[in-house]
């Protein structure tokens, strides 16, 4: 145990760097992550199984070890253990939540973006990147309504969604077929179903805890194999004949100290998350409905919730809620309303499935063609596929995209000019270089 916290503290901390790199042109990235990333490499070029594998040989304690592994999108076997380790050695310390819950992003920056001119627009999809003369020189909405941008269009849809479904193919194979080939090795992520749950009672009246929760039934009397547990409760999640299903537990309104007593005075809520086979959804629709899904997204796509697909829900649910009240039998009176999303949800919003945009296998996290610009003038990427998963990506992701924008050279970073410190906030990356350095240097 001792061993893995060790190479876990080494692994986690150069992911942003390696990202950050993505701004200098492709010959002084590569120089750039060789010298100062090696570390980073090492690890991400590993899969988490392997970086297990290297220390023990018990079943139980791998299984426990690389728990985390639900949040990733990825399988132990094929995920990268840099992923693994960033995930959990920021858990281990502890996790920001912002007072107030999610939506607080949102309501500081829209005013931000409108004092400058720009503006933020609900309920208006994209249908196509308009790219004239080979430059990106704005969007059309699904109304057929046009924008147009002097300086061109920043994605943040996911790579996979803006080639295939937000760029003109012929476009696409003209400038883009090698990065094509980079997002479809990296394509095919797992996906997750959601099961929302509102409880009446506080947060202090339920005794619910802030600390995230992971349910992984197995028989203890037999060695165990992390992989091999993830891959059974995936494929039998829509199995009645097994009613266990491993599942993350997590109480949001336990993390925001808002919530109980502003924003839904003597409510709390819990959310119980578990990974799910795509095809197995996608296949309880008809052809036409399956189309629409991915084609027009939540405003138009598949309403014809057949039978099958809402037994379906049905069963998940089942699921979800018996691992809830196994583990927390204390809070089945106080249940007040259930919500269950499934990978249709989510390509609904996203036009994909799987939840977390690209894969994080070894060979993505080193990828380095995952860039924020590409060959055609005035389009970008940002977000999670440029850098890393979960929130923290999507920040680096922008952070490094905006830097792109900006002009920011190798010049800027040897003088310690970044966008962070320019922005005000230079303790800030102090305080991120030194734990880089001290991580690892362990």
């Amino acid at each position: 145990i001792d061993q893995f916290l060790a190479i876990m503290e080494k692994a986690k901390w150069q992911a942003g760097q390696f990202a950050t790199f993505r701004i200098f042109p492709r010959w002084l990235q590569f120089i750039m992550s060789q010298l100062l990333c090696s570390t980073y490499i090492k690890y991400a070029s590993m899969t988490t199984e392997e970086a297990l594998g290297s220390l023990t040989k018990d079943g139980r304690l791998k299984t426990v070890l690389s728990a985390f592994g639900g949040d990733l999108g990825e399988s132990i076997s094929e995920g990268s253990f840099a992923m693994q380790a960033a995930v959990l050695g920021h858990v281990i310390e502890g996790c920001y939540y912002p007072e107030g819950g999610p939506i607080e992003f949102v309501r500081g920056l829209i005013p931000t973006i409108r004092s400058i001119g720009g503006d933020v627009l609900v309920k208006a999809r994209v249908d196509q990147i308009l790219i004239e003369g080979g430059h990106a020189t704005g969007v059309r909405l699904a109304n057929g309504d046009e924008i147009r941008s002097k300086m061109g269009v920043v994605s943040d849809a996911g790579m996979g969604s803006t080639l295939f479904k937000l760029l003109p193919q012929n476009v696409v194979d003209e400038y883009l077929s090698d990065l094509r080939e980079h997002v479809v090795k990296s394509s095919g992520g797992i996906s997750h179903t959601f099961t929302f749950v509102g409880l009446n009672g506080t947060c202090d009246e339920l005794g619910l805890r802030s600390s995230s929760y992971y349910y992984i039934p197995c028989n203890a009397s037999r060695d165990m194999d992390a992989s091999a547990i993830q891959d059974f409760y995936r494929d039998t999640l829509l199995d009645p004949g097994v009613m266990d299903v491993s599942a993350g537990i997590v109480f949001a309104s336990a993390k925001d100290p808002k919530y109980s007593s502003i924003t839904m005075p003597g409510k709390s809520t819990a959310i119980i998350f578990s990974e799910a086979k795509d095809e197995d959804f996608l296949n309880l629709l008809d052809d036409e409905d399956k189309a629409s899904t991915f084609a027009r997204g939540i405003y138009e796509g598949h309403h014809k919730h057949n039978a099958k697909y809402d037994e379906a829900k049905a069963l998940v649910k089942k699921k979800m809620m018996r691992s809830l009240i196994l583990n927390f039998p204390h809070l089945e009176p106080y249940i007040e309303c259930v919500e269950v999303g499934t990978p249709l949800t989510m390509a609904d919003y996203t036009m994909r499935t799987a939840t977390l945009g690209l894969r994080h296998t070894p060979q993505r996290m080193t990828d380095m063609e995952l860039r924020p610009d590409c060959k055609i003038p005035g389009l970008y990427f940002t977000g999670q596929d440029v850098a890393f998963a979960g929130w923290a990506g999507a920040m680096t992701g922008a952070m490094v995209t905006a830097q792109r924008l900006l002009g920011y050279t190798l010049l800027d970073f040897m003088q310690e000019r970044t966008l962070m410190r320019d922005l005000g906030a230079g303790h800030v990356e102090d305080m991120i270089q030194d734990r880089v350095k001290a991580g690892t240097a362990a």
